[in-house]
């Protein structure tokens, strides 16, 4: 089986990743992993295969959606997410999720909760995929992402 894990490029967001796509290649699946080039050593050093996708880093996004504005608390934790996450990122790791499948097909799709990408795309590709529960707030923050 090809599976495909998709992250958020922090480390923070790649390491609950890391023990299952292990796990997966471990028992015989080819694993890659999808996100930016951030998390390459980390991916790497476990002896998987990063697919870059989106924006190299975190301070990117920030930057990008310029993230300083917002006070820290609920404000930016929303901007974060609906145009961070589920705009700012969520689209370049969809569409590298759509070039990855044109040469090598994932039958499964696993990303780590806040990142909002990879299962879209899979969704769009007729992939089966599933979150893997990281935080303790996507619930919350799930409504700020229809729109983008």
């Amino acid at each position: 089986m090809r599976i495909a894990f998709g992250t958020n490029p922090a480390v923070g967001h790649v390491l609950p990743l890391i023990p299952l796509a292990l796990a997966a290649r471990d028992a015989g699946h080819d694993v890659v992993v999808v996100g930016g080039t951030g998390v390459r050593r980390l991916v790497e050093a476990h002896g998987l295969r990063l697919v870059q996708a989106g924006p190299p880093d975190l301070d990117t996004v920030f930057d990008a959606i310029d993230a300083e504005r917002v006070p820290l608390g609920p404000r930016r934790a929303v901007l974060m997410w609906s145009q961070g996450f589920a705009a700012f990122l969520g689209r370049p790791l969809a569409h590298g999720l759509v070039e990855l499948a044109r040469d090598w097909p994932p039958d499964l799709v696993i990303h780590e909760d806040s990142e909002q990408g990879t299962w879209i795309a899979a969704e769009r590709l007729g992939i089966p995929h599933l979150a893997l529960q990281a935080t303790a707030w996507r619930g919350t923050m799930a409504r700020v992402s229809r729109e983008p």
